[in-house]
């Protein structure tokens, strides 16, 4: 078996991994869309917002880690291939596997601890301590799971099988619709109860096969416990703990409020922070999985020598994640209130405990407020992320780490501050309707400095890359791109005054319709064009 991925044009290489990337985004924003207000309506907006927390918190806590040793094992089977070490690449692959199974254990220590004192961490309604408990073990059983089997996960990245890698995680978010449905037919429990033993059965059933699947994909990478070495995982650990930068901050900037909402204001406001996380997350999602799967692509071709390739690459790259990032934020920013309206709408007016604590019409400016602070700083985040992943596949990882983790850092103790200020110190600040919207403002100001300015002035100085280059390609060029469709977005919220779900469709379709050509053409280069026409042809048939 070849120990070397086909050798494609790069071009036609980045635009097959977005692609098959916005596939499956897309696929995941149907299922968000559909399950949210379902489970609302099933659970209740407090028990909603506590799932939510939960596995934002358990995911979030465990990704830093787990994405690192998968970017590590990417970046280090390149380069084991590259040096053609015997049986490099099975080495690294088994202490790779050896990492992660520690983490396992480690993950299972600590969800028992949560547990068990579940009641003393998260501010719940006591009637609901068992289920919160039941989700916490659902949760950290999946994501332990999830940690176990990731290496198997980048054997996709590193054999360059976008499809197979993005089914795979598709048919893990679709396994929470089959589990609420299936949830619904009555067989002992309650509905939430069902739910999570469910999900939490197919989830792990997916990740063992997607073992089963990596192991004929790649079959030269295999665990071999007699390669593990203490010495070798302390070296992935090590280059490992560097990489997760970037998810440190995205711990801290798009997690941590939640649990500091659940400190001050109490469970009400993590149903309100689910619903801003969901539609983040639709935003986010189009633009980050832009460069899923870059890590590999950068090392292959810094392996082959080509650094010009990697910064044009980058390049590309980071400003279509910028374009499709301001897209998706505009249209969910203008079209917010009559989607929340008739998405939601009815659900959040009939519930209880939302309406004990403010009305509906507070409740929606204050997820907009939030919403629209976090969506635009997290459009400089995303487009600097996508360019450190060619900066780790070029071997700089030393050279940019600090960044991400000031960053976090920095968003952290800001916030914390300002929990320990109001609670101690200012205790009447509480109701002030102004203090919710201090979270999401210092992530944008942490964003703004960090992500708009610091981070950008390491990629051009690492690439030398001129500054306006960069920000021609990252700012302008997106900018101008999405000027038309989201201009006419504003014309239609102005000029319809009823909206209902045909109009609203429409609407939006209108946008995106607008925004095919405005980003093939202004958006995209020449080169980018022409491997999306030869791809287009390779699927329809035609060459």
């Amino acid at each position: 078996m070849s120990q070397s991925p086909p050798r494609r044009r790069t071009a036609h290489n980045l635009i097959l991994f977005i692609m098959s990337n916005w596939v499956r985004t897309f696929l995941l924003v149907v299922v968000g869309f559909i399950l949210t207000p379902l489970m609302i309506q099933a659970f209740g907006l407090v028990l909603f917002g506590l799932l939510i927390m939960v596995q934002q918190i358990t995911v979030s806590m465990v990704r830093p880690l787990r994405g690192a040793v998968t970017a590590t094992l990417v970046k280090s089977i390149s380069e084991a291939r590259g040096s053609g070490e015997d049986r490099g690449l099975a080495s690294v692959f088994t202490n790779g596997v050896g990492l992660m199974s520690m983490l396992f254990m480690l993950l299972m220590v600590f969800g028992i601890a949560a547990i068990i004192f579940a009641n003393s961490i998260l501010d719940f309604p006591p009637e609901q301590l068992f289920n919160v408990q039941l989700a916490i073990a659902g949760e950290v059983l999946v994501i332990s799971t999830s940690s176990l089997t990731s290496p198997w996960l980048s054997l996709f990245l590193l054999a360059q099988r976008p499809v197979i890698y993005n089914v795979f995680l598709a048919i893990r978010r679709w396994s929470d619709m089959v589990a609420f449905l299936l949830a619904l037919l009555p067989f002992g429990f309650d509905i939430f109860q069902r739910f999570i033993i469910i999900r939490t059965t197919l989830s792990v059933a997916c990740f063992l096969a997607r073992v089963v699947v990596a192991r004929r994909v790649m079959p030269e990478a295999k665990v071999e416990l007699e390669l593990l070495n203490w010495s070798r995982m302390v070296k992935l650990l090590r280059l490992g703990g560097l990489t997760a930068g970037q998810p440190f901050s995205n711990f801290n900037f798009f997690v941590l409020d939640n649990y500091l909402y659940n400190i001050l204001f109490g469970p009400i406001y993590n149903g309100l922070f689910a619903i801003v996380t969901q539609l983040r997350g639709y935003a986010r999602r189009f633009g980050a999985q832009v460069f899923e799967g870059m890590v590999a692509v950068a090392s292959d071709i810094h392996e082959r020598g080509e650094k010009k390739t990697n910064i044009r690459a980058m390049l590309s790259v980071s400003r279509i994640t910028g374009g499709v990032m301001m897209l998706p934020t505009g249209i969910i920013l203008i079209f917010f209130h009559p989607l929340i309206n008739l998405w939601l709408g009815s659900r959040l007016k009939q519930d209880d405990t939302l309406l004990e604590v403010m009305s509906y019409e507070q409740a929606i400016d204050l997820i907009w407020g939030i919403l629209g602070m976090i969506l635009i700083g997290g459009i400089m985040l995303e487009t600097a992320a996508a360019a450190s992943k060619f900066l780790y596949g070029m071997g700089f990882i030393k050279r940019y780490a600090w960044v991400l983790f000031m960053a976090g850092s920095t968003k952290f103790l800001l916030s914390v501050g300002l929990v320990v200020y109001v609670l101690y110190v200012m205790p009447d600040l509480m109701s002030d309707p102004i203090v919710p919207y201090l979270f999401p403002a210092i992530t944008l100001l942490c964003q703004l400095i960090f992500f708009g300015l610091i981070m950008p002035q390491r990629v051009t100085s690492l690439t030398d890359v001129t500054a306006w280059k960069w920000v021609w390609h990252t700012t302008v060029k997106p900018l101008i791109s999405v000027v038309i469709p989201l201009g006419a977005g504003v014309v239609m919220l102005l000029s319809i005054r009823e909206w209902s779900w045909p109009l609203l469709i429409i609407s939006v379709m209108v946008v995106g319709l607008l925004a095919m050509p405005s980003s093939f053409f202004l958006l995209f280069e020449a080169e980018e064009r022409k491997s999306i026409w030869k791809l287009i042809g390779r699927l329809t048939g035609r060459r």
